[in-house]
């Protein structure tokens, strides 16, 4: 008798899974919509891609690693996840990567993440606003990859750095980063005012305190400051003869 129950126990848990696979492959259920969310990028190559792997497939049994794989070939975005809106549509969730600021290597200007990530690399300089970054040493680079650089330190205080101003924006104002003597860093605003910054110590105050002279050096007429905040306790600016 324990046999028999076991074995109609059994049937039903086949009869039931076969019934699950049936219904996640009805036609009903295949893909006919994907949107990619979180991005205004649009790669053609890449959305084609993507279709020949989903469209006309139950939304269920999609192929994330392939999915992942395809969204990654272009450097900017980041895959997340994939959710779905029954019946038939699928939504790629990525994370966008923004460029916030350039170096110039072997007649290339690399365009990297606050973390030192390269994502595009140029023979000619993009029309973003971001700084260049000079004084560093680089080995070798690779997109997608972290750039490797003889003094990782450097990179170490550019992201401390670009953590706290992205946030606000303030990498928007700078038309330089100088990181040369790594204890003593230096910039320059798109208006031409020079700023001693010093180390990553500090950094969220030091911004706190550019943004308030830079807004009341707004109407200088013309006129260049030396702006020092790498004592964020006690900055100074003055006018650059």
């Amino acid at each position: 008798m324990k046999a028999k129950t076991r074995f109609y126990i059994f049937l039903l848990l086949i009869l039931v899974i076969a019934g699950i696979v049936c219904l996640l492959t009805l036609p009903a259920f295949h893909a006919q919509y994907i949107q990619i969310d979180n991005t205004d990028r649009k790669n053609e190559y890449i959305i084609k891609e993507i279709e020949k792997l989903v469209k006309d497939k139950s939304i269920f049994l999609v192929d994330r690693r392939k999915v992942k794989s395809e969204i990654e070939k272009d450097p900017y975005l980041v895959y997340k996840n994939i959710t779905y809106s029954i019946p038939n549509k699928i939504v790629i969730h990525v994370e966008e990567r923004e460029p916030k600021y350039y170096v110039s290597h072997m007649n290339n200007y690399l365009y990297l993440t606050f973390d030192g990530i390269v994502i595009n690399a140029q023979k000619e300089p993009l029309s973003e606003n971001i700084p260049i970054v000079e004084g560093l040493s680089i080995n070798s680079f690779a997109i997608r990859e972290k750039i490797n650089i003889a003094d990782p330190y450097q990179l170490g205080e550019i992201s401390a750095i670009m953590e706290k101003m992205v946030p606000v924006g303030f990498e928007h104002r700078l038309a330089q980063i100088d990181v040369s003597d790594i204890v003593n860093i230096k910039m320059k605003t798109n208006d031409g005012h020079e700023i001693i910054f010093g180390t990553s110590e500090k950094v969220e105050r030091k911004i706190e305190w550019l943004f308030a002279i830079l807004d009341k050096l707004t109407n200088s007429e013309g006129k260049k400051y030396s702006i020092d905040v790498s004592a964020p306790e006690n900055p100074t600016y003055k006018e650059i003869l």
